[in-house]
């Protein structure tokens, strides 16, 4: 099993490549684009969950002030630990989001479960977070596949995410899987964690639900402050074909607004959502 997923990243880019050669005349449209920037912040804010999970009772190195669990979802969520009789590690944290939890920020709504395996400690290198999903949906879009975190040291952790899914409410399927850098780059010379800002880095392959094959690379890096629920700045590059696009998430400004660029050059601003919208095409 862990073979054929490894693979499949590699039969993504193959799929890509073959679709680079046979569809010149590809084109992205700005459903593709938004289904980016909400991949992207989805992603970004399931990293904030684990983050949030994890230090607790003595699992972290000591950065313990804590002020909520993922912006205001702690009314709503319950967080259990399970660890071996006869050792430490490996710890299994389960959070669970009722069926209508929500914080307030955009109408984002969280059900199911997030279950985290701690390989070791969580700031020793080469401890690994592995986190998979049980009927875990953001405002009723699915989110499936293995998402891994493994500690680099230095405040940097490698992030691959392998059978990634996102099955939307109309049950369309958005395939996904990436290679990422998660680097703490401000806040880690405090006990308070509120301050922390990450930045990101990394290629993501993938397919939209209308059979498009596509790459994301982030050409500049994304900027995640862990007092913003959006990301802030940096650049994701889209490519179908040999057609090219970007999104650019701002300037640090903490808000819900990017900038997408069309393959003319075009610029037009967006209000990013927590929501996939239905393509307009979709496979026959």
């Amino acid at each position: 099993m862990r073979k054929r997923q490894g693979g499949y990243l590699l039969v993504i880019l193959l799929m890509y490549v073959f679709a680079g050669c046979e569809k010149n005349d590809a084109t992205i449209n700005e459903e593709l684009l938004e289904e980016t920037a909400f991949a992207e912040n989805v992603f970004a804010q399931l990293s904030t969950d684990v983050d949030d999970a994890v230090p607790f009772e003595g699992l972290s190195s000591g950065r313990g002030i804590f002020n909520g669990f993922g912006f205001g979802f702690g009314k709503c969520m319950t967080r259990t630990v399970d660890t071996p009789e006869d050792a430490d590690f490996p710890k299994t944290i389960t959070v669970e989001y009722d069926g209508a939890c929500t914080s307030g920020f955009s109408d984002v709504v969280k059900s199911g479960k997030i279950i985290i395996t701690l390989t070791g400690p969580p700031r020793e290198e080469g401890s690994q977070r592995i986190v998979t999903f049980e009927d875990f949906t953001v405002n009723e879009n699915e989110i499936r596949g293995t998402k891994t975190y493994t500690y680099n040291g230095n405040g940097q952790f490698t992030c691959t995410l392998e059978d990634g899914n996102i099955i939307t409410k109309d049950g369309d399927v958005i395939l996904r899987e990436s290679t990422k850098t998660r680097t703490l780059v401000a806040g880690g010379d405090t006990e308070d964690r509120s301050d922390d800002v990450y930045e990101v880095t990394g290629v993501v392959l993938g397919e939209t639900s209308d059979g498009t094959s596509y790459k994301k690379e982030i050409i500049e890096p994304l900027v995640i402050a862990r007092d913003c629920f959006w990301i802030t700045q940096g650049i994701v590059e889209t490519t179908v074909g040999e057609a090219t696009t970007t999104v650019n998430f701002g300037d640090g400004t903490c808000d819900d607004l990017a900038t997408r660029t069309n393959e003319n050059g075009e610029e037009e601003e967006f209000t990013m959502e927590m929501r996939v919208k239905k393509m307009l095409r979709h496979r026959k």
